[in-house]
This record gives C-alpha cells, structure tokens and sequence, in this order.
C-alpha cells in the first residue's frame, strides 16, 4: 500500500502506483496510437534542486510526460485522487511544494488527472 491506501499494480512491465494511474497509460498509449499525442514518457524524473554540499538532489518524478500534435506542447501529468465530496484533488504538502518548484525552475505546469 502506499501513501493514498491504493494497490500498486504492474502493466507491460511497469510498476503502477494504482490503477487509476494504469488506467491513464493506456488512455494515453491509445492516444498516442492514433496520433493525437507523442513522446509519451514514463515517471519522467526532474531535477528541482541539484545536489549540494549540505543537501542530496531534490527531484520530481512525474507519472506521464507528453507532447500534444497540435501545438506540440510538452504536458506533465500527476494522477491524483479525486474527493468527490469537496470537488478537489488531494494533494500532499510536498506535491504542492514541488509542484512550485517546477513552475519557478521550468516553468512546466503540472496537470492533474
């Protein structure tokens, strides 16, 4: 189990966090087949803060990269659960930190699923 109580799951040889996020590689594989999307990209790592000499590397590793066809714009994707009660994702306070970090450092904004 880990953090949000879901059941880790492995589809073609990839270790899932659940099957939420399982069920979203195969959206975006199936997108990819039909060209709406390329590049997808599998728990991408980024690195926020480089490691120093007080401190080890602080990275991000996301669930999904992509690139759209259309504009080629490159989307960084985190599948979250969704708290049908408030409307919200839950997002831990080091998500949202690092979700700052990689606007500030990348100026990537991180979609939720």
């Amino acid at each position: 189990m880990n953090k949000y109580k879901n059941k880790k799951i492995i589809h073609d040889g990839i270790k899932f966090d659940s099957i939420k996020e399982k069920d979203r590689y195969i959206d975006l594989k199936i997108m990819q087949k039909a060209g709406l999307i390329h590049n997808l990209q599998v728990k991408p790592v980024y690195t926020l803060i480089p490691k120093n000499k007080y401190n080890g590397v602080c990275s991000y590793i996301a669930d999904f990269s992509y690139n759209e066809i259309i504009d080629d714009e490159m989307i960084v994707e985190d599948v979250k659960p969704f708290n049908k009660k408030t409307g919200k994702f839950l997002l831990l306070p080091v998500y949202k930190i690092k979700k700052k970090l990689m606007y500030d450092r990348f100026k990537i904004i991180i979609k939720e699923v």
